[in-house]
């Protein structure tokens, strides 16, 4: 009897441990079914919860928003691809017109030639900004893949990722568009002249030789239109003051001279400061004038060339002052046209007897006035 009741004991026993295994079995399948990044299933009742529900919603959304944040990548990527391709077309197809036979076609064409001055002067993007753009891109790559590889942590992309994604669109579209006008300029060009005659000089001689003529007519006519109307501001202000102190001599004529002497002072004071604020005024037009800006870019234009750890921009302020260009003629037309210069350049005149020596002269007086500006406009670096 007693050998019955505790093998009927032992059988309980082993049914209560196989029961406790199953539910365990049932928690673990819950957790771990494959094709599930949480729980979904209640194991005792077999119902979704609220809160594994909630989960699954918020998994559905911020996959959807990384995946669609991904095939913006793609689309950038693929204009990054469109941008290089127009940097290779630039370096391939364009900088041999500067002294190749076609080139010669072009320069034999004044408004061509002036044409194509006005595409090699603008700032474009370079084989460096294009890999820029990839690092850039790459960062957003390496953030959604994060986001899709933590199924139980995702969430939607954030908006500083957004915002990136956005301006690197952009900035690469506007980019991608530029080399795009470049090429359809250039090819009409190159189709139109390829029966032409080519001139006796290079298309790169030719275009040094419109950018000087042109720029600096237009620069002189600039200068002279300012001075005149410098002349005639001073000239009224002169006359308001030469008005009012016959005003006041004729109403005061029983005051002090020593009253007279200092209203005088105070009004001269006050002309003054007009005609320097007019003078200030006539130098910031010059500054933010794109012919004078122009004509000064073998200082102003992107280059590495005198710039602080040889980063691409316009020279360092510091370094013109540092080597004594505003002080040294000869130095200041050594900084503008050496070949070590990778900006737009001027010409090296050919002798003493050479005109440019004094056109240049006269460029270095109106660059000693405007580099306070220009610094001040940031267009030259520290």
């Amino acid at each position: 009897m007693e050998t019955t009741v505790g093998r009927n004991r032992l059988v309980l026993i082993l049914v209560g441990i196989a029961a406790a295994l199953l539910v365990i079995v049932l928690i673990v399948r819950a957790f771990s079914a494959p094709g599930a990044d949480f729980p979904m299933m209640n194991p005792v009742t077999g119902e979704e919860s609220v809160v594994a529900q909630t989960q699954r919603e918020r998994f559905v959304v911020a996959t959807g928003a990384v995946q669609a944040a991904k095939q913006e990548v793609d689309r950038v990527a693929r204009d990054i691809d469109a941008l290089e391709h127009g940097v290779s077309y630039w370096k391939q197809e364009v900088v041999p017109l500067i002294t190749d036979a076609t080139g010669r076609r072009i320069a034999a064409n004044r408004e061509y030639t002036l044409a194509f001055a006005r595409l090699w002067e603008k700032k474009r993007a370079t084989p460096t900004d294009v890999q820029t753009y990839r690092d850039r891109l790459n960062t957003i790559v390496s953030h959604l893949d994060q986001a899709l590889s933590n199924p139980l942590g995702r969430a939607e992309p954030t908006d500083p990722l957004r915002d990136l994604l956005t301006a690197i669109r952009r900035e690469v579209g506007f980019d991608v568009k530029a080399y795009a006008n470049v090429r359809k300029t250039i090819d009409a060009i190159v189709d139109d002249v390829k029966n032409g005659t080519p001139a006796d000089c290079t298309l790169g001689e030719a275009v040094k030789r419109a950018d000087e003529s042109s720029l600096a007519e237009r620069v002189r006519l600039l200068v002279a239109e300012r001075e005149q109307s410098e002349r005639q501001t001073t000239q009224e202000l002169l006359e308001i003051h030469r008005r009012k102190d016959a005003e006041i001599r004729e109403a005061k004529k029983d005051q002090t001279e020593a009253t007279l002497e200092a209203e005088r002072k105070q009004i001269e004071a006050q002309t003054t400061i007009q005609v320097a604020t007019a003078e200030r005024e006539r130098l910031h037009a010059l500054a933010r004038d794109e012919a004078i800006q122009a004509k000064f870019a073998p200082f102003l234009a992107r280059g590495t060339f005198h710039t602080e750890r040889n980063e691409p921009g316009p020279m360092s302020a510091g370094i013109i002052a540092g080597t004594g260009v505003q002080k040294d003629f000869d130095r200041f037309v050594d900084f503008a046209t050496t070949v070590q210069n990778d900006r737009p350049k001027w010409s090296e005149p050919s002798g003493p007897d050479d005109p440019r020596w004094q056109r240049y002269r006269d460029d270095w007086e109106l660059f000693k006035e405007l580099m306070p500006i220009w610094m001040e406009l940031r267009m030259l670096n520290p």
